[in-house]
């Protein structure tokens, strides 16, 4: 009942203001058996669901989709961000070490791990144990730092409304989600801004 009511708070965080693992997580490897459950985010919204949810052992990933195309739909050789949110329940530490697609010649990761407003391509996205993907030392709030992964050079024309998206964890293993493509004419969100808030919004 913990677990389930732990990601349902982190869906609602995902959709404001994101949530994340705090500085004082324990070290890899560390018995967490012991701690108590992570504090919950600051959530000012009701519960929402813009994307897809797919569970992979003890990792969460949710809220998948695909940030609205330029126009219209996507087209053969445009790039596509996703959006998510990794939940890690696990008393180990994981990490998102790849991602494709079957529509994109290539894909990558991108974090923003100090909140400077440039999201690097990296290698691997850190999920801590029972947490998430970590926030900059001196954040004050449960938050976490931005992250979104990148399609790039679609293969054909998008005329559905969702895109598969392949996920590879150090632990969890693989999968595969039916990403959902947001209609265009939404309201633009400020991602980055809300996840690296250092204060109560």
């Amino acid at each position: 009942m913990r677990t389930t009511t732990i990601i349902a708070v982190l869906i609602t965080a995902a959709l404001t203001t994101g949530a994340c693992a705090s500085s004082d997580r324990p070290a890899p490897g560390q018995d967490t058996a012991h701690l108590p459950p992570a504090p919950e985010p600051a959530v000012d919204k009701p519960l929402q669901t813009l994307g897809s949810n797919l569970e992979l052992g003890p990792m969460s990933v949710l809220n998948v989709y695909v940030m609205p195309p330029p126009e219209g739909h996507y087209q053969a050789g445009q790039d596509a961000v996703v959006r998510l949110t990794l939940v890690n329940n696990s008393r180990t530490d994981d990490a998102l070490t790849a991602v494709s697609s079957p529509l994109a010649r290539t894909a990558a990761i991108h974090w923003d791990r100090g909140c400077d407003g440039t999201a690097e391509q990296v290698d691997r996205l850190p999920v801590t144990a029972r947490g998430l993907v970590p926030a900059p030392a001196d954040a004050l709030e449960y938050r976490h730092s931005p992250y979104h992964l990148e399609l790039r050079d679609l293969t054909k024309d998008v005329l559905g409304m969702t895109l598969p998206i392949t996920v590879t964890f150090a632990q969890a293993g693989t999968a595969t989600v039916q990403a959902k493509i947001r209609p265009q004419g939404e309201p633009h969100e400020r991602y980055a801004d809300l996840a690296c808030t250092r204060e109560k919004p």
